[in-house]
């Protein structure tokens, strides 16, 4: 065998070893096998030294042909970079700063000098609030009303700052890019307008390219992509793909820069804007908090959207197929859920459903459903199929929560532990649930709760689910509420459910109930209140009931004294609680006591263990309400 071969044999491996002293070692039985080399000392320190070079040399190729080769694969790439042109080869368009939306009333109150009859709110009109700068979305009118001031319902803001850049077309560069200067542009809020000269005041408007059937050889189109400094580019085709600028065209690229996430959640507005006249006032209500933001997609999201994306073709089948094409489209998706019409309840054929979270809130607006049913998946679903949008439904979960603890492995005192056990159920909240097919696992949970501090020796915790419903003084209040999992199984003449107390006939007044002599698969809710003399009477036996089969509250036919929000508290019979369809859960962190005791056993305080309790499982009367 030649000395070449005979090294090749012996160093096999050596070349994809990434460990220093496992190459060294091959090194020194290549050596010490070949004959010029008998007797040699490879620990001395000449030749140590001249393996230690050896051995760093091929461990640095070797590293460097390992990391290499990772970043050639979407699955394996570490790089956003690699990652975002690996996802670029699957036609998929990296999802951008997404920015925050809220919904204002806005009422004007003119000085007298005013005698206008109405009033128009332009686009872009600057709003600030929590720090940051907001803009109306688009043109609202509104007339006097009878007190002389003009009212406008339903004002969209959006947050951010707008941004236009020029650049001159120049022909005898090969698919020129137009580089975004921002990093957190929402490419939502991109406009492509391209004019002839400086000097024109015609402009030409270019639409994102979407598919192929969407446009032809008059269609002014522009595409985008992402390059590797993180920046969004804009480029066309020279003709090849609809129509392109001319030589000396200059083009303009209007778009908004956000702050993404962190505007979610303000609900505070105001403006220093003068709509009539000065003297006006003005009072800005957010009919909700500021929603929708998101920051820009990260890598791992961009490895799991991009094959889905891939599979959908840019059209709507399956039902990965419809989740694939709203994540890339909307950027204010957090969570996103799609079943079709036969799985519902009633089964609908023919008809998909989806259900939305979005980033920072609760549910989508009725805007946002039309634009993404009619621009976003009508082009590209299955003609006969039709897709509806519902709401997210919330259930919240209520803890008591007891653990017990060794005070000899630390120096928390009980209150401190107490507060590292809620903290940990929140961070398991916000890590396991609060997104569509989240489940609320019991056993996991506990073992999320044992390890958050090292004393805690064991746990237990009560589960309880909350339906939070917002019911109106001036009219009849209507609830249908689906539970995620079976009622407990309690004796007939134990509650399932109870609510919160509010206020009717200014009188204490409670929701529970009780059973039906009818029907033993339904029970029925029976409206309670105190009496001054603190007794629980019943007032109205006939206010809605329990579907026990179908997981189902049914609440009507009452009106509290002021607008309010009831929590329905409800016994599940099972700890694990998975939600299906377009059902959230979540842990309300309100809903949370924390209860922490020392440990007989371990302490040894009570030898024989005489003196240790064990915390029942069950509830087995209400105590929430």
């Amino acid at each position: 065998m030649s000395t070449s071969q005979s090294l090749v044999t012996t160093l096999k491996g050596t070349n994809v070893e990434l460990d220093f002293h496992k190459i060294k070692k091959n090194l020194k039985d290549f050596l010490s096998a070949q004959d010029q080399f008998v007797d040699y000392n490879f620990e001395a320190s000449g030749i140590s030294i001249l393996l230690d070079v050896l051995a760093y040399n091929t461990q640095m190729n070797a590293m460097t042909a390992h990391l290499a080769l990772n970043e050639l694969f979407l699955d394996s790439a570490q790089a956003r970079p690699n990652v975002v042109s690996l996802a670029k080869q699957l036609g998929y368009l990296t999802r951008s700063v997404g920015s925050a939306t809220a919904t204002i009333n806005l009422t004007v109150v003119p000085p007298f000098s005013y005698t206008s009859t109405s009033l128009t709110i332009p686009a872009d009109i600057m709003f600030s609030g929590g720090g940051l700068s907001w803009y109306t979305a688009s043109t609202y009118t509104s007339t006097k009303n009878g007190n002389g001031n003009f009212y406008f319902s339903n004002v969209i803001l959006r947050e951010g700052r707008r941004k236009v850049v020029r650049y001159y077309y120049d022909v005898r560069r090969s698919y020129p890019k137009f580089e975004i200067p921002d990093r957190d542009v929402d490419t939502s809020t991109i406009k492509v307008r391209v004019k002839e000269t400086e000097k024109s005041t015609i402009y030409t408007t270019y639409r994102p390219f979407t598919y192929f059937s969407a446009i032809d050889d008059t269609t002014p189109v522009y595409f985008m992509e992402e390059n590797a400094l993180g920046l969004y580019e804009v480029y066309f085709t020279g003709g090849d793909i609809g129509i392109s600028p001319s030589e000396g065209n200059i083009i303009e690229i209007e778009y908004i820069y956000s702050n993404g996430a962190a505007a979610n959640g303000i609900s505070v507005f105001k403006t220093d804007y003068i709509f009539t006249k000065a003297g006006e006032s003005q009072i800005v209500r957010a009919t909700a908090s500021a929603t929708g933001g998101r920051d820009k997609e990260s890598a791992d999201s961009i490895r799991f959207n991009a094959p889905y994306y891939f599979e959908a073709q840019n059209r709507c089948v399956s039902f990965n197929d419809y989740a694939a094409v709203i994540r890339r489209e909307i950027p204010q998706v957090e969570s996103i859920n799609v079943w079709g019409g036969e799985s519902n309840v009633p089964a609908e054929f023919g008809r998909v459903y989806i259900a939305i979270k979005p980033a920072g809130g609760l549910v989508i607006d009725n805007a946002l459903k039309q634009y993404i049913i009619n621009s976003v998946l009508r082009p590209k679903a299955v003609a006969t199929i039709s897709p509806r949008i519902i709401d997210a439904e919330y259930t919240y979960i209520g803890l008591d929560i007891e653990s017990r603890y060794n005070p000899a492995n630390t120096t928390n005192s009980s209150q401190a532990i107490a507060d590292i056990i809620k903290n940990a159920t929140i961070a398991f909240s916000n890590k396991y649930l609060n997104v569509f097919e989240g489940p609320f696992r019991y056993s996991k949970f506990l073992a999320a709760i044992d390890n958050s501090e090292v004393s805690i020796e064991n746990t237990i915790a009560r589960v309880y689910l909350i339906k939070k419903i917002f019911a109106y003084a001036n009219q009849e209040n209507e609830f249908f509420l689906t539970v995620p999992t079976e009622f407990y199984d309690f004796d007939a003449d134990d509650a399932i459910i109870r609510s919160s107390i509010f206020r009717l006939n200014n009188i204490s007044h409670y929701l529970i109930d009780q059973k039906d002599e009818t029907d033993p698969n339904r029970r029925q809710l029976v409206l309670m209140f105190i009496s001054t003399e603190g007794d629980q009477v019943v007032q109205d036996v006939d206010v809605g009931y329990i579907d026990l089969i179908g997981k189902i509250v049914y609440i009507y036919g009452f009106r509290p004294d002021t607008d309010t929000t009831i929590s329905i508290y409800v016994n599940p019979k099972s700890y694990d609680i998975v939600p299906i369809r377009n059902q959230i859960i979540s842990v309300d962190p309100n809903e949370v006591t924390v209860r922490v005791l020392s440990d007989y056993i371990e302490t040894n305080i009570y030898p024989g263990t005489v003196r240790a309790n064990a915390t029942p499982r069950n509830i087995t009367k209400f105590e929430r309400g």
